[in-house]
């Protein structure tokens, strides 16, 4: 088994877990999924952009990845 955070209520289930890191992928879960849909929005909205990774055009294939820090409880 292996841990999972159940973050269907958005960033308040991160925050309320002490997650101050999120990666999001552009593979995977993504916008559309109702389970998930509140959090990454809120991630997108209310966390600060870390770092953005993504392949080269035309060099190499695969997913972009944002790191963003999460705000802290309100």
């Amino acid at each position: 088994g292996r841990d999972a955070l159940d973050v269907r209520e958005g960033l308040s289930a991160a925050q309320a877990a002490g997650v101050r890191v999120a990666v999001l992928s552009s593979m995977g879960l993504g916008h559309g999924v109702p389970t998930v849909e509140r959090f990454l929005r809120e991630t997108e909205e209310h966390g600060t952009l870390l770092a953005r990774f993504a392949p080269e055009p035309g060099r190499l294939g695969g997913p972009i990845l944002r790191i963003y820090r999460l705000p802290e409880s309100r």
